[in-house]
Parts: structure tokens; sequence; C-alpha cells
């Protein structure tokens, strides 16, 4: 986006933000109309999927309203309204809500002009947190402070809805809370609630059945090309803020991706790797059908249905590593950039020695490693370690999460 481009947009934004307030003194809020957004409206799914999916399933009274890109319009639901995201008929659609519901940030989620005067935000998220963010990420200098502003950043700022505080947040646990306070504390105040819920997308890892899993497998098994006989290793990194270098297994040294592919055909097993959907557009796929065990997954999927049926799962500092324990199965750590992510990068939480419940794997060699015991001598020794961080961690995850959000948040 160019300086004349981008001058233009923070007018327009102002001036809609403008009409919207004054229109918001005379459209009345219906406590029923609840809107949801989720990965800037390029997707549905996440927390905002599953959580407005269980109340159009037990409360009908509510009116659900789901705000996406048109690409997506066609995946929503029967019996939800979709508007289209930053659309000028969506503003008075969403005028009428009094809540929204959101896994990014509230204006790149369902509305970059301010139609949220008088309403409730609550912020489901997109992850378990374990790496740093907004005030807490490394490198932070005070930029999200509204004392930091100008004076015109704080009239541009308050007019389009920028700086409105966050009613609900939804967490794991208690340390997640604490975490939450520190790195969002620009966007609360005093009637700010930190819901010790859980988050809603995890209800299906604990609720759903064996069965329930392997039809999500083959539905994914036709999905993407693999046997659904074969066991699933996937592996799930997070975004680099600082660096479009990503480990990958689609694209790397041949030799290494030879002999990959070879040990996962051994142990009668595929490998699927789903980049973090802000890098995937830097991600290039280097393998073929001659090695046929190394899938690049390039189609939008719900993670957390691929979650169910994976039988191993590689990460870093992603929150899935959070969502998979509650599966209890092995888990094996990639932080090939370790030092730099802790320090240059976002920033961790907690030491690695904290939260990794399974093999830590500095180089390709260690995950080679740690696969072979797990898929071929079938060696799982963190059974211990995945329970003590699982109680740590996830501690309100337990299947109920919606059932307690809707509680806190609707009164139901």
């Amino acid at each position: 986006m160019n300086s004349l481009t981008r001058k233009t947009a923070v007018i327009k934004d102002f001036a809609v933000s403008m009409l919207c307030i004054i229109l918001s003194f005379f459209i009345k809020r219906r406590e029923n109309y609840l809107a949801f957004g989720s990965w800037c409206g390029d997707l549905y799914n996440d927390n905002s999927k599953y959580l407005a999916e269980y109340i159009a399933g037990n409360y009908p009274e509510f009116h659900i309203i789901w705000v996406g890109k048109r690409i997506i319009r066609d995946v929503i639901p029967a019996g939800y309204s979709f508007v289209e995201l930053n659309s000028m008929s969506s503003v008075f659609t969403l005028l009428k809500c009094k809540k929204f519901f959101f896994t990014q940030m509230h204006r790149p989620d369902i509305c970059r002009y301010n139609v949220y005067r008088g309403a409730d935000l609550c912020l489901l998220d997109h992850g378990n947190t374990l790496k740093k963010w907004a005030m807490d990420a490394a490198g932070y200098h005070g930029e999200l402070e509204y004392k930091n502003f100008s004076a015109i950043k704080k009239i541009y700022t308050s007019v389009v809805g920028e700086n409105h505080p966050y009613r609900f947040i939804t967490v794991s646990s208690r340390k997640t809370g604490n975490a939450y306070r520190s790195a969002l504390a620009y966007r609360m105040d005093h009637t700010t609630e930190i819901l010790e819920t859980g988050l809603p997308r995890n209800d299906i890892l604990l609720k759903k059945s064996r069965q329930d899993f392997a039809l999500e497998k083959a539905k994914y098994a036709e999905l993407l090309g693999f046997d659904p006989d074969k066991k699933v290793v996937l592996y799930l990194p997070t975004y680099r803020r600082k660096t479009e270098q990503i480990e990958s297994f689609a694209n790397r040294d041949r030799t290494e991706t030879e002999r990959l592919n070879q040990l996962l055909e051994q142990a009668n097993a595929v490998l699927l790797e789903k980049n973090h959907f802000a890098a995937d557009q830097y991600m290039v796929n280097k393998v073929g059908s001659d090695m046929p065990a190394i899938v690049k997954v390039s189609v939008p999927v719900d993670v957390q249905e691929m979650l169910e049926f994976a039988d191993i799962l590689i990460s870093d500092y992603s929150g899935c590593i959070l969502d998979y324990l509650l599966l209890d199965r092995p888990i094996v750590y990639y932080v090939y950039d370790y030092q730099d992510y802790r320090d240059t990068d976002s920033g961790l939480y907690y030491d690695i020695t904290e939260y990794a419940a399974g093999p830590v794997a500095y180089s390709f060699d260690d995950v080679y490693d740690a696969l072979k015991s797990s898929l071929i001598d079938g060696t799982d020794d963190y059974v211990r370690e995945r329970e003590s961080v699982r109680k740590d961690l996830t501690t309100y995850d337990d299947g109920h999460s919606c059932e307690r959000v809707c509680k806190a948040v609707l009164n139901q």
C-alpha cells in the first residue's frame, strides 16, 4: 500500500467511523444479535467457529452473524447471516449486535469502522499463549500505549474504535490469564473480565469419539491424498515475526527429505506439513510423487480437526501444542531457532524446559531420531510430563468451555 492509498484509507476509516458513531445513537442494539469473525475474515475457523456452532445448536433464540470475506461465504452454515467484512452494508447489521466474538483483534476480524459503541467485545483468541505478544513481545517500546500517542493519533484511534476496551477474554489456565493481563493491558479497563473457561475449540478434542476422529481422518485423507490406514505425523510450525525462514520438511536438502520419506514409509506413516496461515505464502513445496510420505497442506483446513487424528505432533512455540496435549499423544518440539526466537523474535513466557512434554529437537537429525524412536521403536517416555504440563497450562479445558463462555457472556 503506497502512501497516497494509505492516506485515503485513513480518511475513509475516520469518516465512516464518525457516521457509525452517529448512527449508533439511533440504532438499538439487540441482546440476541451476536457477531463472529476469525482470522481477518479469511477463514471460518477456530474458537469463533466452535462457539458459534454451540450457540446455534443450543440457544436458537440467538441470531448468529458471521463476518468474513466473500471467499468463505459458501462454507458458512445455513441459518447464519453472513455479512461481508468492511462492507458498508455490514455496518447497519453490526450496529444492531450486542456482542462481538473474534480470534485476532476486533478491527481485522469484525470491522475496521467503529461499530462498537455500546457493544461488548469478547476476545476468544487463536491459541494458547506460549509466545509473547502485544505489550510483552520482545523489543516492545511502548508503541501500543495510549499515553504515548500524539494528540492526532489519540483522536483518530478513539474515533475508529481502535482503543475500545475488551469486555471478555477467554483463557485456559491462570498462567495464561496472567500473560493476557500483561500483554493486553492496553485493551483493558475496569470492566474487563478474564474468563477461566477454557477455549471453545478444544471441546471437540475431549468430547468426540474415536469413531468421529476416524471420520475426520477419512475426510482429510481424501482431501489431501494420503492413505487413511497410515499413521499421521502433523507438523505445525508457528509464525515468525522477524524472519521468513521456517524449517520445512517439504523444502530442504533432498538427501534429508529422502531419508525422512524412507523412515515414514518404513513406519507406514505420512507427514502432513501445515504452515502458519501468515507464513504459507513464503513456503515452497519441493516434494514430488517420488516422496509420497511427505505432504504439504496447501488448501484451507481446520487444524483442530487435523489434531483429532494425528498420531504425533511436531511443533515449536505454537499454542496448538497445548491443545494437542489434551489428547495425550507424543509431541516433538522442533525449536531449531530457540535462542533467537526467545530473545529477538517474539519471546517466550516459559523456558522450553517448562512446557516441553516430549523430546526437544534442535536439528533435522534430532527430529529424525525422535520420530524413529516413536514410530519404529514405539517409545513413549513422556506420559508423566504431558500430564504435568496439561494440568499447569490447560487447567480449564475439560470439554465444557463453550458452556461456560455462554454462562459468563450470554447469561445462559
